[in-house]
């Protein structure tokens, strides 16, 4: 690409939010045991989870755990759930908990730059429905229905840069984009 047809992006603003409850990943490792099928999967758990650095995770899955939840429970031991949840229990949790995340997100954004949206990115690493994150955001925000919008799922754990690397391509994408990216 020459210099006379090279695209300026810049990064206006950021917004984080994350769900209310939180564990230390050491309690985390002993809580998700439970969901494991046998000892050595439940040892492989417990080294990944110590070999990562994190020291505090905050995982909306603890409101639908069979500890707080009951019998509504999304996760229960592996007894009683050997697969884990179904896809479409999680699908359910996923729309139920990632809207009001987004919102609690853009609430630093002002209404100006939202209604300036032009494209909207939303991606997430494993969720994937329709109508998706773009409904909260389209239903309770500024940013116009006129917005072009792509909504990439499945991305794995680089699903934010895969958003940024389809707004910084350039001709898919014309005027402000925002990128939302939800796990």
């Amino acid at each position: 690409m020459n210099s006379s047809s090279a695209i300026s992006c810049y990064i206006h603003n950021i917004g984080t939010a994350v769900p209310e409850p939180s564990i230390r990943s050491d309690e985390s490792a002993e809580l998700l045991k439970i969901t494991c099928s046998n000892a050595r999967s439940a040892k492989l758990l417990s080294r990944i989870t110590r070999l990562t650095g994190i020291e505090k995770r905050h995982l909306i899955a603890l409101n639908h755990h069979a500890y707080s939840a009951g019998d509504r429970a999304l996760y229960h031991p592996a007894e009683r759930q050997p697969n884990g949840p179904g896809m479409g229990g999680r699908t359910a949790v996923f729309e139920q908990e990632a809207g009001p995340l987004i919102l609690q997100a853009l609430r630093g954004f002002s209404s100006e730059s939202l209604a300036r949206v032009a494209g909207l990115v939303t991606v997430t690493c494993t969720q994937a429905a329709s109508p998706g994150l773009d409904r909260p955001i389209l239903t309770h925000t500024a940013v116009p229905a006129s917005a072009q919008r792509w909504n990439l799922g499945f991305m794995g754990c680089s699903a934010g840069l895969a958003g940024v690397r389809l707004v910084h391509s350039g001709p898919i994408m014309r005027g402000d984009a925002l990128v939302v990216a939800c796990e």
